[in-house]
C-alpha cells in the first residue's frame, strides 16, 4: 500500500498550525545588472511568505559552539510555499530571525516540514 504524503504533509500542517505560532519568512530577491554597463536594470525586492511554526530551544549536547552556537533555536515549520533557505530572514512571536540553516522532510519528493536552525 503506497503512502500518501500528501495527506501526511497537510496533516504536519495542520498539526503545527494548531500547536505553534504564525512566522513570516522573507526572501531578498536578487537585483539584476547589465553587465556591459554595471547598472542595475532590477533592483533588489523582498517576498514574505506566511506560515506556521514551533520554536524550540536546541539541547545542550547538540549545541558545539561552531555551527550551532548558544541562543540558536530550532524552528519546525509547515512546507510554506516558498523553500526557506540559508541567509533569508524569519520573524517568529515578533522577533527576526536569520535562518542558518535549513533541512527538509521530503520522503518521495513531497516537502513535509522544514526544521530551520535560526539565530538572532
Amino acid at each position: 500500500m503506497a503512502v500518501n504524503y500528501a495527506a501526511l504533509a497537510a496533516t504536519a500542517a495542520t498539526l503545527i498550525q494548531d500547536n505553534g505560532q504564525a512566522v513570516t519568512f522573507t526572501y531578498e530577491t536578487g537585483e539584476a545588472i547589465n553587465p556591459a554597463t554595471g547598472v542595475v536594470t532590477t533592483p533588489a525586492s523582498e517576498t514574505e511568505v506566511s506560515g506556521y511554526g514551533v520554536a524550540l530551544n536546541f539541547m545542550a549536547s547538540e549545541i558545539n559552539g561552531t555551527t550551532v552556537i548558544a541562543g540558536d533555536m530550532k524552528l519546525i515549520c509547515n512546507a510554506v510555499a516558498t523553500k526557506p533557505q540559508a541567509g533569508c530572514k524569519v520573524t517568529v512571536d515578533s522577533v527576526d530571525y536569520r535562518v542558518m540553516d535549513v533541512k527538509t522532510l521530503s520522503p518521495a519528493g513531497t516537502d513535509v516540514i522544514y526544521t530551520c536552525q535560526i539565530r538572532i
